[in-house]
């Protein structure tokens, strides 16, 4: 399903999209999303949207994000985005426990279950009464720095599974990389794709139920005005012994054989409230292909030539790979 039609779908509102040259609003016309100031966006015939206006000089190329699709459509990312999606259903159920404490506290005391009040957003307001009387909700997410989308697909599969036809799900991608972005709305049309500047981010303010954020860099700055009163940050980080025989293989000599996460986490805490945090930690044989194509995706091996990639390929071929993630989960300080 394409922008245009996804829009009139879901009955969004008319000023979700907005500009990311002027931040007004973008209004539907034909193929095209266009501001008042006449900013213009073509939906591209694959379904996406490229909000950028002039192109990037991009580090990733459309091997990359194949390699990563191979990766993900093999199941190496499973035990992460399996893990990722029931923290998204557990923030999504916290959300609605948070607007019904709210409900209570503003309401009459015998309408306290009921009432919600002036400043809840009408989609936590959706999601609250519509998980009580077992209705459809609407939930949005945001894969902000989503690449080819495998993980925000995974994601959006779990739950479905898990909410069913209650479930009204609108899950965008955005992403600077165009290649990713295509291969992701080729891949999953049903969902919006979009190449965008995460600095810029084309939507407005208090958007999304649920940023999520997944290895990739962020900003902080943006999710916390696109994020919903009650919505959450999910960002998921490398942890200390992801990909440790890669690294180790490649970084025999040098203190890039050690990686530590604690700035990044840091950085985190200091621009949201932090919720939770948990580590997932599991290990993945690979060979042949598949390993290959691991190191092709991985920004470890990105400076190493085809020979050196081949050398650590035949080195760690057969042992069991470490992924290790560090899930944090946060809400804006104002809340």
């Amino acid at each position: 399903m394409r922008w245009d039609s996804m829009l009139k779908f879901h009955n969004m509102p008319e000023n979700m999209v907005i500009c990311p040259v002027c931040a007004a609003t973008l209004r539907l016309q034909g193929r095209s999303l266009i501001c008042r100031k006449s900013h213009c966006f073509d939906i591209a015939k694959q379904g996406y949207v490229n909000f950028l206006l002039q192109a990037p000089k991009e580090k990733y190329d459309k091997y990359l994000f194949q390699s990563r699709a191979r990766i993900s459509e093999a199941g190496v990312f499973k035990g992460i985005t399996d893990r990722l999606s029931t923290i998204v259903l557990l923030a999504l159920e916290q959300q609605s426990k948070v607007q019904q404490i709210a409900n209570q506290q503003n309401a009459e005391p015998e309408r306290a279950e009921l009432q919600c009040t002036e400043q809840q957003s009408t989609e936590q307001q959706k999601l609250l009464r519509s998980n009580e009387a077992g209705q459809r909700c609407i939930v949005k997410v945001l894969d902000a720095g989503c690449g080819e989308g495998s993980h925000l697909y995974a994601v959006k599969r779990k739950l479905v599974e898990a909410m069913g036809s209650r479930l009204s799900l609108v899950a965008t991608g955005i992403d600077l990389a165009k290649e990713g972005i295509k291969i992701a709305a080729k891949r999953s049309p049903e969902m919006m794709w979009g190449v965008a500047d995460l600095a810029k981010c084309p939507f407005a303010d208090h958007s999304f139920d649920i940023i999520l954020n997944i290895l990739s860099p962020a900003n902080y700055a943006e999710f916390q005005r696109m994020l919903a009163p009650a919505g959450s940050v999910i960002k998921v980080i490398p942890g200390k012994e992801y990909l440790q025989e890669i690294r180790q293989a490649l970084y025999e000599k040098s203190d890039r054989r050690v990686y530590s996460n604690d700035r990044t986490i840091t950085l985190f805490r200091r621009h949201f409230r932090l919720e939770g945090t948990e580590r997932i930690k599991y290990e993945v044989t690979l060979d042949g292909e598949p390993l290959m194509q691991l190191l092709q995706m991985t920004p470890l091996a990105w400076q190493a030539s085809r020979v050196q990639m081949q050398q650590v390929a035949k080195a760690i071929e057969g042992r069991a790979i470490t992924f290790d993630f560090d899930i944090l989960t946060g809400r804006n300080k104002l809340n």
